[in-house]
């Protein structure tokens, strides 16, 4: 879980494999960032890496 992000700009997680690439995704989850995340009502956003089929966001 991410809160209260210490950056008054952009910010992002990104997934490489370890070949220095970013892993095929399906669904899009190799970047996170303030753009393409969901926001929790109190400014935070939790972030759920790898087999998540259960429709949770990020």
């Amino acid at each position: 879980m991410v809160g209260d992000v210490p950056v008054d700009g952009f910010w992002s997680i990104s997934l490489y494999i370890a070949d220095g690439y970013f892993e095929d995704s399906s669904e899009d989850g190799c970047v996170l960032n303030q753009f393409n995340t969901q926001t929790d009502p109190d400014g935070s956003v939790i972030t759920n890496r790898g087999g998540c089929a259960d429709g949770r966001p990020n």
